[in-house]
């Protein structure tokens, strides 16, 4: 399946480049991967599925410090609540507060990092 990914990536590339994927030595003449295959290319594949969870968790996070912000501050205008948000994720990453949301530990979390 990586493999098929990385000659898919790689002719994907070379097509919008307007480069052949052969004479540049990235694939054979029959259309497969050149060996020998660096680690790259199946390090850079798994390493950008993180969005599976990340983007997950920092809908969640948004969702959880906007119901934090009502419960401390009362309907705060939109702009406030961005600050706030844009503040606590520069103190706190969201996949350490998504954490702490699971575990319910995130009031006293985001309580440590704004100090009202």
């Amino acid at each position: 399946m990586i493999h098929r990914c990385l000659r898919n990536g790689s002719q994907a590339a070379c097509i919008l480049a307007g480069k052949d994927a052969s004479s540049l030595g990235l694939l054979t003449a029959d259309g497969k991967l050149v060996a020998p295959i660096g680690a790259e290319g199946f390090l850079v594949h798994l390493g950008d599925h993180d969005w599976v969870l990340s983007g997950f968790a920092a809908a969640r996070c948004v969702a959880y410090l906007r119901d934090y912000a009502k419960r401390s501050f009362g309907t705060l205008p939109e702009a406030r609540f961005n600050a706030l948000r844009n503040y606590v994720g520069s103190r706190v990453s969201y996949m350490r507060l998504y954490q702490a949301i699971a575990q319910g530990r995130a009031d006293a979390l985001v309580a440590s990092v704004v100090k009202a």
